[in-house]
């Protein structure tokens, strides 16, 4: 099954509404024989450097013999076990750990994992696994200073933020003939 989400935005840029269109596609394999529960792993705002686990039920009903052989895809980022725990006629129940490392770099996570089957009709069957590592340290990936005429100067403020205390000791910039900065002399909470 599929559909295209249409989505609209609106936002203040200074004083002026601006609005836009964006089109997004999504498709998707409905089964009723396979179930995931929770329907996919999430990851949402976890501290870079610390792992965090999820587990996900999967249950099957139909034939006797199916069985998940293997589970692909797993990046460095994340760890999976699978173990079966029910199994009688018709019916069988897995649990599927997925861990993610504290070794995980920090930014959006979207993964997908595939469950290998014996089923022939449907040997591959994904589940999704998003989230987001938040970093120990951010600032913003770069900085606009707008049209500036020769010899002018402009100056503007950026803000670094931490998960706990920190205070900057240098900066480093390979143009210092152009560049200059200079940061608080305190340490700051946030």
């Amino acid at each position: 099954h599929g559909a295209t989400l249409t989505v609209e935005v609106r936002w203040n840029d200074g004083g002026n509404w601006r609005h836009g269109e964006g089109q997004l596609r999504v498709d998707g394999n409905i089964r009723s024989d396979v179930v995931f529960t929770p329907g996919a792993v999430g990851f949402e705002g976890v501290d870079q450097g610390k792992a965090t686990e999820q587990k996900v039920e999967v249950t099957y009903r139909g034939r006797s013999d199916w069985k998940i052989v293997d589970v692909r895809g797993a990046s460095d980022a994340l760890e999976v076990e699978l173990t079966q725990k029910q199994r009688y006629t018709g019916y069988v129940a897995y649990q599927l750990l997925v861990r993610l490392k504290d070794t995980a770099a920090a930014g959006p996570l979207s993964e997908q994992l595939i469950l290998v089957t014996n089923d022939d009709d449907t040997p591959r069957i994904p589940i999704y696994v998003s989230g987001n590592v938040v970093a120990q340290i951010s600032a913003p990936e770069s900085v606009m200073l707008g049209s500036v005429t020769q010899g002018e100067q402009v100056s503007k403020k950026v803000l670094v933020r931490g998960r706990a205390p920190f205070k900057i000791m240098g900066v480093q910039c390979a143009d210092e003939q152009h560049f200059t900065f200079t940061t608080d002399e305190k340490s700051s909470d946030k």
